[in-house]
């Protein structure tokens, strides 16, 4: 092998070495976020999508404990009170779920991660959740697998964090699409790469 090969073997690894850092799905837009920080649990993204994203979306949603605020300054008027629910901790990270959205070009086709402290959000807290159909899947890990007629959900814990994917399919004219096979969401949860 001569010198030239040499070196342009040597720039390609060096390049496929530096690029690895992000190359998980909509990179650009969750690097230029401000909305990750201050988190301390784990944060992961998927690097496997079975359809091309063509938008990414990611925001974070408080959920945790509120407290009912009246904003009516005449508490005597019923007709004018207003009830709204104000954020007891809205500082605690351990409060907010990231959620990611990456959709087609089209809308038609949407998948949807949620990130949340398993200490606010666990597994066994899941509505019809079975700890007997859990799906083995990736290094070690158990994943429970819903779908119904619009969408599919996975759900696992990993790290101090439960992740969940949402795969919806809807056509224009709102008619719901197909569902992917059951190894596509798992394909999915197996892609996904530390952030964080």
């Amino acid at each position: 092998m001569n010198r030239k090969n040499f070196l342009l073997i040597l720039g390609l690894f060096f390049l496929t070495a530096c690029s690895s850092n992000g190359d998980f799905i909509g990179t650009k837009k969750v690097y230029k976020s401000n909305e990750l920080t201050g988190f301390e649990r784990t944060i992961q993204f998927p690097t496997y999508s079975p359809f091309k994203v063509d938008d990414t979306v990611l925001e974070t949603e408080f959920r945790g404990p509120v407290d009912l605020v009246n904003n009516s300054d005449d508490s005597e008027d019923v007709d004018g009170l207003e009830t709204f629910a104000e954020p007891r901790d809205r500082k605690n990270k351990e409060f907010y779920v990231i959620l990611t959205r990456y959709m087609s070009r089209d809308k038609e086709k949407v998948m949807e991660i949620e990130q949340s402290s398993t200490s606010i959000f666990s597994l066994d807290s899941i509505a019809n959740y079975d700890e007997n159909k859990l799906i083995d899947f990736g290094k070690g890990l158990r994943g429970f697998y819903m779908a119904n007629r619009h969408a599919q959900t996975f759900y696992w814990e990993d790290s101090g964090t439960t992740f969940g994917i949402h795969l919806y399919s809807l056509h224009k004219d709102k008619t719901v699409g197909e569902l992917y096979p059951k190894e596509e969401i798992i394909k999915i949860a197996e892609s996904f790469k530390q952030y964080k």
